[in-house]
């Protein structure tokens, strides 16, 4: 399996999300970014580009042409507010904005208003950029799946995605509770149904920290230790080179970046039948 690394450029944000999940701080510089992408590049690593909000800093924009990355998460906020930044994505190679859009947490974990996020969808899209949302799904909202697929149709994008919500980062701080095991099986259950209402209208997927559903290859790899890449066959890099197994592990550390090269001193959980983000 080839290698994948993650940057994590930037822990700079335009707003402070309840769910988001970093654990760390710090800003690379862009020059040090592209430095970055084009070494691990030519050593044959998948590279992508992340952050909090990197669209506060666009001289990143450079180091997602090196990387060959599609697409781009933001908030929504900045294309919201400016109409000839689309334009700046597409002559970077970006052809996706991805949004999270929180349905009914908004207000409880202070993200970004759904009329800003409506809006930047329509800005992306008539652009001719396309658009994938995220919904954070917890206790609150795990019933609502075809629900959300039916507002990201009216919405006019390609593709919604399912994440779970997990207590870490400034997660932790909130009364936002996590599914349980039997609401995580009707999540599944009612992705199935959206995914035969809506093939033909909108892309499904969802998020791997919901782990594998039970019966599937993914079970099965997830019984051997090979569900999960986290570690193994992928690495989050912060700004100050430490390296975690993913971005949503970055309150743990597992080793650092030494002159260029990956240094891993600790080794993450081998028993993963499901996401350990919220179980270190």
């Amino acid at each position: 399996m080839k290698k994948r690394i993650i940057l994590m450029v930037n822990s700079d944000c335009n707003q402070s999300c309840g769910h988001c999940y970093l654990g760390y701080s710090g800003k690379r510089s862009p020059e040090s970014t592209l430095e970055l992408t084009r070494d691990f590049k030519e050593r044959g690593y998948d590279i992508i580009i992340a952050g909090s909000e990197t669209l506060l800093d666009t001289g990143y924009l450079e180091s997602y042409r090196a990387a060959g990355q599609k697409y781009i998460l933001t908030n929504g906020k900045l294309i919201a507010k400016d109409l000839s930044l689309c334009d700046k994505l597409i002559s970077y190679g970006i052809r996706e904005v991805r949004m999270s859009l929180l349905h009914g947490l908004e207000a409880r974990l202070g993200s970004v208003r759904k009329d800003i996020i409506k809006k930047a969808v329509r800005t992306a899209l008539n652009a001719g950029l396309k658009v994938q949302l995220a919904a954070v799904i917890s206790q609150d909202n795990y019933q609502d799946i075809g629900a959300i697929c039916r507002e990201a149709v009216e919405l006019g994008v390609d593709s919604q995605e399912f994440l779970r919500y997990m207590k870490v980062g400034r997660a932790k701080g909130t009364d936002v509770e996590t599914i349980t095991e039997e609401q995580r099986q009707s999540v599944f259950d009612q992705i199935q149904v959206a995914r035969r209402i809506f093939n033909k209208t909108l892309k499904v997927r969802i998020n791997g920290n919901f782990g594998p559903r039970k019966g599937t290859l993914g079970e099965k790899m997830a019984s051997q230790g090979k569900y999960c890449p986290a570690g193994e066959h992928m690495f989050a890099i912060t700004p100050n080179n430490r390296v975690y197994g993913c971005p949503g592990l970055t309150e743990w550390p597992i080793g650092r970046l030494v002159d260029g090269r990956i240094m891993v001193v600790s080794d993450l959980p081998k028993e993963r039948k499901d996401c350990i983000a919220d179980k270190i």
